[in-house]
C-alpha cells in the first residue's frame, strides 16, 4: 500500500468531501443498494451499460487501487466474485464483465475506485472492451521487462517483509542495481525522472523513508545521476567580451476586455442543471427536500444557496416535457454525478 504524505492526505480528504459516491455511502444520495457489509457497498449504476449494471465499491474514500489496504482490496475481489454469480443467476445472463478503471487515462470517471459487474448477452451491443494489439521495437519491450522485473522484485520482497516471510529464492532481486537498470527504469516512470531532475533535494529525503526508492539508489550519488541525465541548474551563457546587450523596445500590447456574460438568474441555473441531469426530476418528484439538499452541496451550490422548494418543484412539469422530448430523438445526458465535478 502506498504511503501518503500530510499533503495529499490532506488533498484526499478535500476530495472527499465532495465526492458523490461517500454521500452514498453516508445515504445523503439516494441510491440503489443490491449488497452492503462493514467494508464495501455495491449500488446499481444510475446510467447503466445493461440492466443490472453494480458499482462495488469500499465505502472508505480511495481514489485509485494502490491506496486500498489489502484486506479492503481481498473482500472487493471475493464479493465481485460472489456477485457475479448472484447476477447470473437472478437475471439470467449469459456472463458478466467485471471492469476495472484504475485512473484517468484507463477511463476512471469518478474520483472514488470501484468495480463494475456488467451482466452480458450476446449481442448487447457492448464491445467486449476489445484491446487493439500493437507492435513494439524489442530493445522498447526489454527496457520496460526490465524495469517491471526490477520493480516487481523489490516490492514481492517488502511484502514478504512485512508478514514476516522468507523470499522465495526465484523472487531474489539483484544484490545491486546497476546504473543502466536504474535509467531503465527512471525512463519508464516519467513522473519519478521529472522529480528527480526538477526538484533533486526533495527526492533526496524521500529516499530515506521510501523502501523502494532506497532499494534502487541507497548507494547512487543523486548528483553524479542529474548530471548524466542533464538535470540540475544551468548557468547563464556568459556575454562576450566587448559585446553590448542592445535592449529592444517593449511593445506593450493592447489587451482586449473580456466580454462580460450576462449574470444568469438561479431558475435560468437549476433549469440548465436539470437539462444536463434529467434523473433530477424523478428525484424532486419523490424526495424534493432531498433533492434540495443535494443541490446545495453540490458544485453550482453558490449560485444556489438561497433556492426553494417552490423554485424547485415549479420548473418540474415543463421539465419533464423537455425531457421527453430529448429521450425521443436518442440525445445524450449526462449523470447527476456531474453535478459535483
Amino acid at each position: 500500500m502506498v504511503e501518503l504524505s500530510s499533503e495529499q492526505k490532506e488533498a484526499l480528504e478535500q476530495q472527499k468531501d465532495n465526492c458523490p459516491f461517500c454521500k452514498i455511502v453516508k445515504g445523503e444520495i439516494p441510491a440503489k443498494k443490491v449488497f452492503e457489509n462493514d467494508k464495501l457497498i455495491g449500488v446499481l449504476d444510475i446510467n447503466p451499460s445493461t440492466n443490472g449494471h453494480i458499482l462495488l465499491m469500499p465505502k472508505e474514500h480511495y481514489p485509485i487501487m494502490p491506496l486500498i489496504p489489502p484486506e479492503t482490496f481481498v473482500d472487493l475481489v471475493k464479493t465481485s466474485k460472489e456477485l457475479s454469480g448472484c447476477v447470473k443467476s437472478s437475471l439470467l445472463s449469459q456472463g458478466t464483465t467485471i471492469f476495472v478503471a484504475n485512473g484517468y487515462a484507463a477511463g476512471q470517471q469518478s474520483t472514488h475506485f470501484m468495480l463494475h459487474i456488467i451482466p452480458r448477452e450476446e449481442g448487447d451491443g457492448l464491445d467486449n472492451f476489445s484491446i487493439k494489439p500493437g507492435e513494439l521495437p524489442e530493445e522498447e519491450i526489454e527496457k520496460v521487462r526490465g524495469a517491471l522485473k526490477q520493480n516487481i522484485s523489490i516490492m514481492m520482497r517488502n511484502h514478504f517483509q512485512r508478514i514476516g516471510k522468507p523470499l522465495p529464492d526465484n523472487m531474489m532481486p539483484p544484490q545491486k542495481v546497476t546504473k543502466d537498470q536504474i535509467l531503465q527504469i527512471l525512463e519508464a516512470n516519467p513522473q519519478v525522472k521529472t522529480l528527480l531532475l526538477e526538484d533533486t533535494e526533495k527526492f533526496k529525503s524521500m529516499i530515506p523513508t521510501n523502501p523502494q526508492l532506497q532499494s534502487l539508489f541507497a548507494e547512487v550519488d543523486i548528483d553524479e545521476l542529474v548530471a548524466e541525465l542533464g538535470g540540475g541548474k544551468k548557468e547563464a551563457p556568459k556575454a562576450e567580451q566587448g559585446s553590448e546587450k542592445k535592449e529592444e523596445p517593449v511593445v506593450e500590447e493592447k489587451k482586449e476586455e473580456p466580454k462580460q456574460e450576462p449574470k444568469k438568474t438561479k431558475l435560468e441555473v437549476l433549469s440548465e442543471i436539470i437539462e444536463k441531469n434529467p434523473e433530477l426530476v424523478a428525484t424532486i418528484e419523490s424526495n424534493p427536500e432531498g433533492a434540495l439538499e443535494m443541490l446545495r452541496k453540490s458544485k453550482y451550490k453558490d449560485m444556489l444557496a438561497d433556492l426553494t422548494l417552490e423554485d424547485l418543484t415549479a420548473l418540474i412539469p415543463k421539465k419533464k416535457e423537455v425531457q421527453e422530448k430529448k429521450e425521443d430523438s436518442g440525445a445524450d445526458l449526462d449523470t447527476i454525478e456531474n453535478l459535483f465535478k
